[in-house]
């Protein structure tokens, strides 16, 4: 446990859980930042527990678990899905399976692949529908992380954690006014950049991603039991931004997304120069690294 003086604040608080972002965060291309790595050692050592929290799926993130063996628990799916290092769920957020139809058929109405993220337990990775061709962006990720997909009718269609698309930001903002038109508060909406091949930033495609209700990051760290009031962490996305706004100490690295910097308590250093180790230095001492 730390006990941290909050300058902005006139209150002492423990801080007991240190949740990590991965992508612009604490990985540097597909591997964790050293230091990152290091800096969440000290955590650990000092009797701080550290969460993973990304919006990949448990498939498409369990190799870091091999470079971060204190890890025990990690919030996966942008927040719809939550297991221990073994992959055992401890949390799920799962779609109603009309819900679910209706997102998807009214991405493929709108000229775009549906793309549903299942439950793992179904074995199947992600169901496809429509005719539409897939993003590049997602046919390399597919290659690259050995997805398990099914193209056509859902066979579980009670097993959705997230649907969405992938495209060119316009287009993605096009669709994501047309899901919220049709299914208003029956559904939770984000789109933002994609991680790519080239990780270029010049005409980056967009994630669409569409959930359950009050499903986030955030509210897969209380479902584990973590209280609000003793959480640090560090993100760097849309799917960051409650987590940021909710956590008494919460750092986003200069480089990324602007609404995340706008949310977060403290800026760092960009992630490919140490985002995650500047921010446990900065609660272990209140410094820079």
């Amino acid at each position: 446990m730390i006990l941290l003086w909050d300058t902005m604040k006139p209150v002492s608080a423990a801080v007991t859980t240190f949740v990590t972002d991965l992508d612009g965060t604490l990985l540097v291309g597909d591997e964790p930042c050293p230091d990152g790595v290091k800096a969440l050692e000290q955590l650990v050592d000092r009797g701080i527990e550290v969460i993973v929290a990304t919006g990949r799926a448990f498939s498409e993130c369990s190799f870091v678990l091999d470079a971060l063996p204190f890890v025990e628990r990690i919030i996966s799916a942008g927040g719809a899905y939550a297991t221990d290092r073994r992959g055992r769920p401890l949390y799920k957020s799962l779609m109603a399976p009309e819900v679910s139809d209706k997102v998807s058929r009214t991405l493929v109405e709108d000229g775009q692949a549906s793309i549903l993220l299942k439950d793992p337990d179904c074995g199947i990775d992600y169901v496809v529908q429509g005719e539409a061709p897939l993003d590049p962006a997602t046919s390399w990720w597919f290659r690259i992380h050995d997805i398990r997909m099914h193209h056509g009718p859902d066979p579980h269609p009670g097993s959705t954690l997230r649907a969405g698309a992938v495209g060119p930001a316009s287009a993605m903002a096009q669709s994501a006014k047309v899901v919220r038109d049709a299914l208003g508060s029956q559904v939770h909406v984000q789109h933002w950049g994609a991680l790519t091949e080239s990780n270029s930033s010049v005409d980056r495609p967009h994630l669409l991603e569409v959930f359950a209700p009050n499903t986030d990051k955030w509210t897969a760290v209380l479902s584990l039991g973590v209280r609000a009031d003793q959480v640090a962490t560090v993100g760097d996305g849309h799917n960051d931004l409650r987590m940021l706004s909710s956590a008494p100490w919460s750092f986003a690295p200069e480089d990324g997304d602007s609404d995340a910097k706008s949310r977060a308590k403290s800026l760092v250093s960009a992630h490919r120069c140490g985002a995650v180790a500047e921010a446990v230095s900065l609660l272990l001492h209140g410094e820079p690294s």
